[in-house]
């Protein structure tokens, strides 16, 4: 199965060592990294209104 988590599809890993974990890099890997990103990022922001500027 794909390790997408909103992905129905299986699929048959060809790669030599067994390690395929989407049906799609293009697709069902893209979303997985882009939200693991976008979490990482989520995580370290500033809180709105906080002003570290100096002057």
């Amino acid at each position: 199965m794909c390790a997408e988590e909103t992905c129905p599809w299986a699929f048959i890993d060809g790669s030599s060592n067994r390690s395929r974990s989407w049906c799609s890099m293009r697709v069902c890997g893209n979303r997985t990294r882009t939200r693991a990103y976008r979490a990482r990022k989520q995580g370290s922001r500033h809180p709105q209104g906080a002003n570290t500027d100096t002057v």
